[in-house]
């Protein structure tokens, strides 16, 4: 138990290293200014200086690695003043030409001492650069490089940028223009020019969209979406269409295009589909009418077979509680998911504009049928698949093995050759498909002649595969199967809180206990007969099992007739592997332990659900359910219950000290049962485990 501790640790710590790096910077930092404000200023730096030769090396600095970087420069300039400050003031001035020092913690003389070496290590460029077609004007969002190296925007009111001293290759660059390329000289503290002209080399178009975030097509490749607001230049225009530039997106450009004829599309969820031909003869800018889009509306009925309670959502959006009548959504693939009390249906549908889709929801649990894999041509003599869409309590769905789409991974491959998933494509094909039971089958032969059906079962909530060779001449064992796996669960037992027997030579069954809180306290003894229940005869103690919880029965005691109502408390479902398929209940207990109205059903759920697991040889993930919930009953299966399971677990998991513990935990419930209310005695078999 140790070494697996150790061993989750340090894998955590080094994921946790990697991943708060620029925490880990600023923090460093922080210490270093602790101690720079100190009177041990020296010992910040050695800090400083490790950060300096640490950042040195990366490349792409980001915003908050950058400030780190100088800084540090900075002080390590500061504290190491006059002598030693001199290379690192030039490391800043090399990194950010622009950087200006200063503040109230500089020495006024330092600061003074930082613009001297800038003064001497800096120049600047002007650039008088305009566009050939355009008037003259000057070039707008040109980009410049500077030996090899982006170095900023041209815009008309940012002509100037600072530069180290020195000769540099200078380039502007421009989509749709052939770049200008120049050398120049930069000498300390002047002003050298760059002049030229951009001579246009393509064509480009330039779009407006009412309104914006409309996604735009070129010869069908997606070019990008437009956005933010259209300028005021084309305010004239938007409003001979009664609009306002804040209506409308800003311009959209398609850059580098050749004379000839192309298609440009249109398209914003919600509203209808554009497309225009463009004749494009010359080399220009081109800037078209705004693009208005006209919206598009489908209609949606959802309802139920019945009357009940449920929320819609249309892909991520509630947009009601049932019943859903013309709620008018987008056109389009759509994933319709309602959430009722005990369960969840989902379908995808493809809305289509004007049309109104009509859906009846059930809350099924899914399903995904993979259909049968041949062997040697055979093939079943009975439809098997018309027997799995007859179930009524899955929302049944048939997925194509052979298509990679859907399946990344061979189904047949997959529950076939293992018992247990453990394997990373079984959680990719969870991902992909999205059910909650798979069910695969294939024909083999066993012997010469007879032929066998092998259905695999096989839930993502386990990783137990169960697999059925059934010979197809016992089909009706498969039949069974699947019927089994749709009936009612019973969940719940109705309780009186006595315990009786059969009387020897006499009619009726003996109280040989009555629990105290029971709905039989303070009405009946031990030793009293129970002759009859409801009129009739009672001839066995199990006949008070028939009975409904909260429906009121009469029982005749000792010639009196007692009016109780039974109380319904958990009961464990029978765990028969060759009658009721363990992944197909885990899958439906899954669902109603979550969606169930009825709390009491929904903790007999989770509770049956981890047995299930743990019959099936989950042992880990029994046990994670057993641990992580509360019974909080005073008889029949309760927290006592939960303590006898979780000592099992620890004993198939080989932790035999916590079993101990778990077993002896149970022990202290003498009121928990197994099996249901009036099952055996938790603390009993805990003791018999102790023993053992």
């Amino acid at each position: 138990m140790l070494t697996l501790f150790l061993f989750v640790f340090c894998w955590q710590d080094e994921i946790v290293s990697e991943n708060l790096d620029a925490t880990s910077l600023s923090s460093d930092f922080e210490q270093a200014m602790v101690l720079y404000n100190s009177a041990e200023r020296e010992k910040a730096k050695p800090i400083l200086e490790k950060l300096v030769q640490k950042l040195e090396n990366r490349k792409n600095l980001d915003e908050e690695a950058s400030i780190i970087y100088v800084q540090s420069l900075q002080w390590l300039g500061v504290i190491g003043y006059p002598a030693e400050t001199d290379p690192y003031f030039e490391k800043i001035v090399r990194f950010d030409p622009n950087y200006e020092m200063g503040g109230q913690r500089i020495s006024p003389k330092i600061v003074n001492h930082f613009t001297n070496i800038k003064a001497r290590m800096v120049g600047s460029i002007r650039f008088l650069v305009s566009e050939a077609d355009g008037g003259g004007m000057a070039i707008e969002n040109a980009t410049i490089w500077v030996d090899g190296q982006a170095f900023g925007l041209l815009k008309p009111d940012k002509t100037q940028f600072k530069i180290l001293v020195g000769d540099h290759t200078v380039e502007v660059n421009k989509a749709n223009y052939e770049p200008l390329s120049v050398s120049v000289k930069v000498q300390p503290g002047t002003e050298a020019q760059v002049r030229g002209t951009l001579i246009r080399k393509d064509a480009e178009l330039q779009f407006v969209t009412v309104p914006n975030d409309v996604k735009i097509y070129f010869q069908d490749q997606l070019m990008g979406t437009t956005e933010g607001t259209a300028p005021p230049i084309l305010a004239e225009r938007l409003m001979r269409q009664g609009l306002t530039p804040s209506q409308a997106s800003d311009l959209f450009n398609i850059n580098n295009i050749s004379t000839g004829e192309y298609i440009v599309r249109f398209e914003k969820p919600c509203y209808k589909s554009k497309t225009f031909k463009v004749e494009v003869n010359k080399i220009e800018r081109r800037t078209f009418e705004p693009v208005i889009m006209e919206p598009a509306i489908a209609y949606l009925d959802v309802s139920t077979a019945r009357p009940t309670s449920g929320i819609v959502y249309l892909d991520q959006e509630r947009i009601g509680s049932l019943p859903i009548s013309a709620h008018q959504v987008c056109p389009g693939a759509k994933t319709l998911r309602v959430q009722f009390t005990d369960g969840v249906f989902v379908r995808d549908l493809v809305l289509e504009e004007g049309q109104t889709t009509q859906v009846i929801a059930e809350p099924l649990p899914s399903l995904v049928w993979f259909g049968i894999e041949e062997k040697e041509g055979e093939r079943p003599t009975e439809d098997v698949e018309s027997w799995f869409r007859g179930l009524k309590s899955w929302n049944f769905r048939k997925v194509n093995p052979n298509d990679t789409r859907q399946v990344p991974h061979d189904p047949f491959d997959l529950f076939f050759n293992t018992d247990h998933f453990n394997l990373p494509a079984a959680e990719i094909l969870n991902k992909s498909v999205g059910a909650d039971l798979y069910v695969t089958a294939r024909v083999v032969r066993k012997k010469v002649v007879i032929r066998y059906l092998e259905v695999a079962f096989w839930s993502p909530i386990s990783p137990n595969v169960r697999t059925y060779a059934i010979d197809f001449r016992e089909l009706d064992k498969l039949k069974k199967l699947l019927s089994n796996m749709d009936q009612p669960m019973p969940l719940t037992k109705a309780w009186l809180g006595v315990q009786s027997v059969r009387v020897r030579d006499a009619e009726g069954c003996q109280i040989v206990a009555v629990h105290e809180k029971g709905p039989l306290s303070g009405k009946v003894r031990e030793g009293d007969i129970i002759k009859s229940c409801n009129g009739t005869l009672l001839e066995n103690p199990a006949q008070l099992n028939r009975l409904t919880a909260g429906k009121e029965a009469i029982l005749e005691v000792n010639g009196n007739y007692i009016k109780v109502s039974p109380v319904p408390t958990i009961a464990e479902l029978p765990f028969d592997p060759a009658e009721y398929c363990p992944p197909g209940l885990i899958a439906r207990l899954e669902k109603t332990s979550k969606y169930s109205p009825d709390p009491l059903i929904r903790e007999s759920a989770r509770f049956n659900q981890a047995r299930f697991q743990f019959f099936s040889g989950d042992f880990q993930q029994a046990f994670d359910i057993f641990s992580t919930f509360k019974l909080d009953h005073p008889y029949g299966i309760g927290q006592g219950t939960l303590h006898f399971y979780q000592g099992l677990c620890f004993r198939k998991l080989n932790l035999l000290n916590e079993s101990t513990a778990s077993f002896r935990e149970a022990a202290k419930y003498p009121h928990a049962t197994l099996f249901d209310a009036d099952g055996p005695s938790v603390a009993f078999w805990a003791e018999t485990q102790l023993q053992e």
